[in-house]
């Protein structure tokens, strides 16, 4: 049960849990509160402490409350970073940039995904692949699917600042026109490319290797990237020489364990 002392009230005591949770790690951005009720039982206090303690996490910025929904984390970076993001949009280079802070933190969450993923961490990642595989195979291409892999990865890291960075660019990449995103779906062979590329990232952090899971990394980001650059040309050209780039990590990484 939670008592107030002589300088916090009882709703204060919860706000402080709830927060240490958050910024620890323990809770991550998107991860579902507890209802109102179930804290309330698992605290030992009154509702009435739990719902002002939301609202203040919720005011801060912590949290969001979704209709009908519950109560979810929200990146602690993206209040602060979204105050600018109009600004930035306007710069002719922001598509550009943001590719660039994208590789990385992203090669940065994977080679810390492969050092730190747990058995749990690495079956989400295999099972949320599979699933994107079996639709983008049907033709079902999402970007939502794909960016949740990402997550999943950001998320093995057991990295709280880059998990919360990454959520952020993610919020920031729904909010840009989509038609730099989704062009690829059309063209023949992106797909599968694409889908080799994940698997030997997710190889990789499997193998626990987190130089050749990073190195991977780059090549398929460094892919999307040329992808959307030459948008209004053929992707066949960028295929084979990303094909050639994963080869030749590949490779290289075999002979790194010979010698």
């Amino acid at each position: 049960m939670i008592l107030p002392t002589a300088h916090k009230k009882v709703s204060d005591e919860v706000f402080d849990k709830i927060l240490q949770l958050i910024t620890s790690g323990k809770l991550a951005p998107g991860d579902k509160l507890l209802s109102e009720r179930e804290f309330s039982e698992t605290m030992d206090v009154g509702r009435s402490s739990v719902r002002e303690a939301l609202l203040k996490l919720e005011a801060i910025g912590y949290v969001e409350q979704k209709q009908g929904g519950g109560t979810f984390v929200k990146s602690i970076t993206t209040t602060a970073m979204n105050r600018v993001f109009q600004d930035l949009f306007n710069n002719e280079h922001f598509i550009d940039e943001l590719l660039v802070v994208r590789s990385a933190l992203e090669t940065a969450c994977v080679a810390e995904a492969a050092q730190h993923a747990t058995e749990q961490d690495l079956i989400k990642i295999r099972r949320c692949f599979n699933k994107m595989e079996r639709k983008w195979l049907k033709g079902q291409v999402e970007v939502e699917a794909n960016f949740e892999l990402h997550y999943l990865i950001a998320k093995a890291s057991q990295n709280t600042l880059l998990i919360h960075f990454i959520d952020t660019l993610y919020e920031w990449y729904n909010q840009v026109p989509p038609g730099w995103q989704e062009w690829t779906q059309s063209e023949a062979g992106v797909i599968e490319q694409l889908l080799l590329q994940h698997k030997n990232i997710i190889a990789a952090i499997e193998a626990r290797d987190p130089a050749k899971a990073s190195q991977l990394m780059n090549v398929h980001l460094d892919y999307s990237a040329k992808l959307i650059d030459t948008k209004d040309a053929s992707a066949a050209a960028v295929q084979k020489e990303s094909a050639r780039e994963q080869e030749d990590a590949l490779e290289r990484d075999v002979y790194r364990h010979l010698y």
